[in-house]
């Protein structure tokens, strides 16, 4: 009856390493305590490989950045086609932007896809004024629009890199719809 009690508890434990309701020095210990230093013998977990490595990742958003560029500038279709494959090619680039939040927020990899991101934003909402709007002040203003929200996220996430670019970009977009 014993074995089938510490049994129990040693996998209670390994639920909670599991799951990480511990942290694992702590389940380490009490497996030992309760194995009476034997330890954990059993199946070490499978550990799958990632399908996608931040550095493919970040690959695949400057990519994403290079196909708009294609799309709009070397692409003969109609409006509403370019429009709908730069959303599309926007909204698969908030998904990996949301993915490197999660993943890479400390190593710099975030900055690099939240540039190539705003860098999108920027591009397609400046196809989206020019081409369906008739005026230059209004495609200044949408871009004065994109310059301001890069501060905002600047002042948010504390990005001076992000706060110097955003003012130097209101400045000459300010200068350009004055001028």
């Amino acid at each position: 009856m014993k074995e089938e009690r510490t049994q129990i508890i040693v996998d209670e434990i390994k639920y909670w390493r599991e799951h990480k309701l511990l942290p694992a020095v702590y389940c380490d210990f009490l497996i030992a305590l309760y194995t009476k230093g034997e330890g954990d013998h059993g199946p070490k977990p499978f550990r799958t490989k990632r399908l996608f490595s931040i550095p493919i990742i970040l690959m695949i958003i400057v990519g994403l950045l290079i196909l708009s560029f294609f799309v709009i500038y070397l692409g003969d279709q109609s409006k509403g086609l370019t429009i709908t494959l730069l959303g599309i090619i926007w909204c698969f680039a908030l998904l990996m932007l949301l993915f490197m939040r999660k993943k890479a927020r400390q190593n710099g990899f975030f900055s690099m896809s939240l540039l190539a991101f705003l860098l999108l934003t920027l591009l397609h909402s400046f196809y989206i004024g020019t081409s369906l709007l008739s005026g230059a002040w209004l495609t200044g203003l949408i871009i004065l629009l994109n310059f301001f929200i890069w501060l905002l996220i600047s002042y948010k996430m504390r990005y001076r890199w992000l706060m110097f670019t955003s003012l130097v970009g209101l400045v000459f977009t300010i200068f350009y719809i004055v001028l």
